[in-house]
């Protein structure tokens, strides 16, 4: 692995963090970043992961399997433990076994049951490094890795990186605490200046490497008191003191399909999914006080669909702004370029659930049984309203706006111009909204139907693009 004249920035005006670095990492390296605060050692680690991309040179032959470590593991999320780390080991297509493992090592088995914002710094520190282990990483890249952890984990996580690095791991990690300096045939580098240096181990230290006593302790107490250890089934399932087994899955899905079934299951059970429900429900009960007469169901529909597309931005938005940045990190680390089509895979998934109740509620509201016709034509305005909801609400999410308040407005405004240039006569500069509720009750929609499509769905992907191209700068 290789960082070839590696220069940073945050911004086009901000200071230059890193300048014209370079480093050769080697099969089996193990690296530790050192500075002062502030210098960009935390910076550094998110360019070797692949989370952030270099404004000039490059990160070359990058291992495959990337395992990251924040410094603060995003402990805000709906989990439990145990449910957390299945959902990463399926990301990481990996079975759960590699959970009861983990969790033996970094003594953390009686953790598996208790929910996520419940632990402490060091217990939520074991779970970032648990999730980072799962899948045998190739490079491992570690931020304070032993800041909060316990006595017995301390003395442990040397040893997890000797293993990986004795089966060719690259392991990089930033280490203020000095757990390391003993490590054998440990490399050294200082973020200094903008500057990236290897140094010599006693010019770092000031003196030679300590001599390391390693003690072999029985792993009942090592664990420490009240705490049993791990007990492994007949399976290979592991028995922890406050949880049942982990079971291996049974078929695997793909990675991508895996985050954004995370990312849905953290949506619902934060609850923020209900904020969208109650709106769209709300905006139902107005348009469907009463019935709808025979012969106006298409202008009903195309009424509903355009009418629909705020509120679907809005849930758009709030999915991809309820996973915390670090966690973003996370994944970013599991499944490089692909996390991003997760996001709006999730996303894109959340909205369909609202536009079917919205399509069902629009149907039970019919004087008269509705025809093939009406039903086609329901549901495609619906899928075209879900993906200009998308676009919007992608493109006033937190990784584009991170103002809260700034994104709320660009997504009213949004909303707002798409109806303004409708009306104006520039339909062809916006998702033409306007435009399908005028057509449906002017009877000619069906005919116009084609050019409509292709307005409304190429509008969205511009900003789909334009989303996609930010986020290459702003994971």
């Amino acid at each position: 692995m290789r960082i070839a004249s590696l220069s940073f920035r945050y911004g086009r005006r901000d200071p230059w963090i890193l300048s014209d670095a370079g480093l050769v990492l080697n099969a089996g390296d193990v690296i530790e970043v050192t500075g002062p605060n502030g210098t960009g050692k935390s910076t550094l680690l998110r360019l070797v992961a692949g989370l952030l991309r270099p404004v000039r040179g490059s990160v070359e032959d990058r291992p495959r399997v990337v395992g990251y470590a924040p410094e603060r593991f995003p402990a805000d999320q709906p989990f439990t433990v145990a449910s957390y780390l299945r959902h990463m080991a399926a990301v990481r297509r990996v079975g759960t076994e590699s959970i009861g493992r983990w969790s033996e090592r970094l003594g953390m088995d009686h953790l598996l049951g208790q929910r996520l914002p419940d632990l402490s710094k060091g217990s939520a520190h074991k779970v970032g490094l648990a999730q980072a282990l799962l899948a045998e990483p190739g490079l491992l890249v570690l931020d304070e890795p032993f800041a909060g952890l316990d006595t017995a984990t301390r003395a442990e996580l040397p040893r997890i990186i000797g293993e990986i690095s004795a089966r060719g791991g690259i392991v990089v990690v930033s280490d203020h605490q000095g757990d390391l300096r003993s490590f054998p045939g440990l490399r050294r580098c200082e973020v200094r200046d903008r500057a990236l240096r290897e140094v010599d181990p006693v010019e770092e230290t000031g003196e030679a490497a300590l001599t390391v006593l390693e003690v072999t302790v029985a792993a009942s107490r090592a664990l420490g008191p009240g705490r049993p250890p791990a007990r492994r089934g007949l399976h290979g399932e592991y028995h922890g003191a406050h949880h049942g087994p982990l079971r291996r899955g049974g078929r695997r899905m793909t990675p991508v399909i895996a985050l954004a079934r995370f990312r849905l299951a953290g949506y619902v059970a934060s609850h923020r999914a209900l904020q969208p429900l109650i709106a769209l429900l709300a905006l139902l009960a107005v348009l469907y006080a009463g019935a709808i007469p025979a012969g106006q169901e298409i202008g009903a529909t195309a009424d509903s669909a355009a009418m629909l597309v705020p509120v679907l931005a809005w849930a758009a938005r709030g999915l991809l702004d309820t996973e915390p940045d670090e966690q973003r990190s996370v994944a970013l680390s599991a499944l490089g370029a692909k996390e991003l089509l997760s996001g709006l895979l999730a996303a894109f998934a959340s909205l369909l659930v609202l536009a079917a109740i919205a399509e069902a509620a629009l149907l039970l509201r019919l004087a008269a049984s509705p025809t093939l016709t009406v039903l086609l034509v329901g549901v495609w305005l619906h899928l075209l309203s879900a993906t200009a909801g998308l676009a919007l609400g992608a493109l006033t999410s937190r990784p584009i706006l991170p103002s809260p308040a700034v994104s709320t407005i660009a997504l009213i405004l949004g909303y707002l111009s798409m109806l303004v240039l409708s009306m104006a006569g520039a339909h062809w500069l916006t998702v033409p909204v306007m435009g399908w509720m005028r057509d449906a009750h002017h009877g000619v929609l069906l005919s116009g139907l084609p050019l409509i499509t292709v307005q409304s769905l190429l509008w969205p992907a511009i900003g789909l693009a334009a989303y996609t191209w930010l986020r290459r700068t702003r994971p």
